[in-house]
């Protein structure tokens, strides 16, 4: 059997490692030569996967991801309300597009809340809740009501 120095020498530049499977001994590589590879590499934990593994998933600049990693990976940054998710490649510049494909149906709502409310902050001018115990504020929907009523609060002022 060759080793991956061997391969290296015969100049296909792909990575091999070796994986144990039920006694049996299979290379793993990323690369798609000739014939198919065993196994892929997530790019976030650098776990070797099975390809015909249906938790594979590949974003749009063709980085691989399992989907435990990538799943956690934009439930994070959904919890830091970023509206857009960079490819966790450290050099990669690709947008990850947020659908179900990389996000659970439950994590798509709150993407989705996260995705209106910074529109909607972007977009319009915010009035701030004038009390002081509150943290609410409403968007300013430019019909001329001059009493406004706090969404979170539900106290009512002049505007």
């Amino acid at each position: 059997m060759a080793s991956p120095n061997d391969v290296k020498k015969k100049g296909i530049d792909y990575s091999c490692s070796f994986v144990e499977t039920n006694g049996r001994i299979d290379c793993c590589n990323s690369k798609y030569k000739k014939g198919e590879p065993s196994c892929v590499f997530c790019t976030i934990c650098n776990e070797p996967k099975p390809v015909n593994n249906d938790t594979i998933k590949q974003g749009p600049c063709r980085h691989i991801y399992c989907e435990e990693c990538i799943v956690n990976y934009v439930r994070e940054r959904i919890k830091e309300t970023l509206t857009q998710v960079k490819c966790p490649v450290s050099d990669c510049k690709e947008q990850i597009l947020i659908n179900e494909y990389f996000v659970p149906p439950e994590f798509m709502n709150q993407w989705m809340d996260t995705v209106r409310e910074a529109e909607a902050l972007f977009s319009c001018d915010i009035i701030e809740c004038p009390y002081m115990d509150c943290e609410g504020y409403l968007i300013d929907d430019k019909r001329g009501f001059s009493i406004r009523t706090c969404p979170k609060c539900l106290d009512k002022f002049l505007w």
